[in-house]
């Protein structure tokens, strides 16, 4: 799937290629990002791109000037501090969030309404929820008897004795 506004053409020469590769190939050349929505969804988008440096910069301001050219809505915790130096050059948006965080010993977490929070490891931690599920099994009548069907048993199965030494010689 592509995102709206990207009308891109390529002309490739490819013979035995795994389409991530080809997927990929394609990203490259045309500015695009790979985005694996799901197992069968993947989407080409086109993300604004970051160009900016810094020297000895606050991390709170470099992220939240990242955010204003990116146009994107980014929440960073109070206890992330610290300083960046840092050159992009032609790169999306997210990658270069991550980066800068990762880099400043923090992590990125994305809120399931879209919002982008930066937030310390321990904090992560100590936000994680854990959830239990009641799994429901079928089970077979207690008569079961398995049919295997193949062409490495000769005849029909013995029903088992009950006794170690003779189900098992």
């Amino acid at each position: 799937i592509l995102d709206p506004g990207i009308e891109k053409t390529i002309t490739l020469k490819l013979v035995d290629v795994p389409y991530e590769t080809v997927l990929e190939e394609i990203a490259n050349r045309t500015n695009l990002v790979v985005i694996k929505e799901s197992e069968n969804l993947i989407r080409l988008s086109s993300p604004p791109r970051i160009n900016m440096t810094f020297q000895n910069a606050d991390l709170k301001a470099a992220i939240d000037l990242l955010a204003r050219q990116a146009d994107v809505n980014v929440v960073v915790a109070e206890d992330v501090v610290g300083t960046v130096n840092l050159r992009l050059k032609n790169v999306p948006w997210k990658e270069a969030l991550e980066t800068v965080v990762k880099t400043a010993g923090y992590v990125t977490v994305m809120d399931e309404t879209g919002i982008m929070r930066v937030i310390s490891k321990a904090a992560l931690i100590d936000q994680l929820t854990t959830k239990a599920f009641t799994l429901k099994y079928i089970q077979p009548p207690s008569v079961y008897r398995a049919n295997i069907d193949t062409e490495f048993v000769v005849g029909e199965p013995e029903e088992p004795t009950g006794e170690v030494e003779e189900d098992f010689p």
